[in-house]
């Protein structure tokens, strides 16, 4: 729990509905007391921000509206991986616009 904190410091907690990961992850660090409070940014609400109009945000759907792979869903490691994808997704939108 120590070294995981120590390697979110000064980080943004990134993940697709952010609010489950970093709640699940907050209450998990509190069993050890340790406060976790860190600026979040969910992939749902900024897909939805910066690519309006889409069926669905669910992680699987996305992937397959934007020819992202994804192998082994609901596994940490396949799910961080396209989540990564659609942020690099969020940001180039998000760069364009400003």
């Amino acid at each position: 729990a120590n070294q995981l904190n120590e390697f979110l410091q000064g980080a943004v907690f990134v993940a697709h509905n952010a609010k489950f990961d970093y709640g699940f992850i907050r209450a998990e660090l509190a069993r050890c007391d340790i406060t976790l409070d860190m600026p979040q940014l969910c992939t749902v609400v900024n897909m939805r921000r910066y690519y309006p109009g889409l069926q669905s945000y669910s992680l699987g759907k996305l992937c397959e509206e934007f020819e992202i792979t994804l192998i082994n869903h609901h596994r940490a490691l396949a799910d961080a991986t396209a989540t990564a994808e659609l942020l690099k997704l969020i940001n180039a939108r998000r760069t364009a616009t400003e």
